[in-house]
């Protein structure tokens, strides 16, 4: 897994890609939390196009640091997701927490 990040003065992106492990997991939320501290951005979108993998602990990761004060009043977005990624996050409802762009013509 690599995370990487684009700041404007007003927006973040953040690429994170190839697959994401438990181990990574892990950490995922702190490392998104630590990007973030002390900053503000109007909207924070998380570009899994490149995503291999993200198993139900890294969907957790990304609730925490959805969850985290700091970002409170951000727009997060989550796109470029693949269909698999995309089915889960559905089941789980995290639409409630992001907005969710689920771009998935990357699966073709």
């Amino acid at each position: 897994m690599d995370i990487q990040f684009v700041a404007s003065e007003k927006s973040l992106t953040i690429k994170v890609t190839g697959a994401v492990t438990l181990s990574d997991s892990a950490g995922l939320a702190e490392r998104l939390i630590k990007l973030c501290d002390g900053q503000h951005w109007d909207t924070i979108t998380i570009d899994l196009k490149e995503c291999q993998s993200l198993p139900s602990a890294g969907l957790g990761a990304l609730v925490g640091f959805r969850l985290s004060p700091n970002i409170a009043s951000t727009k997060v977005v989550l796109q470029s997701l693949s269909s698999e990624i995309l089915a889960h996050i559905k089941v789980l409802r995290m639409e409630r927490l992001f907005e969710v762009l689920g771009d998935t013509s990357h699966d073709l």
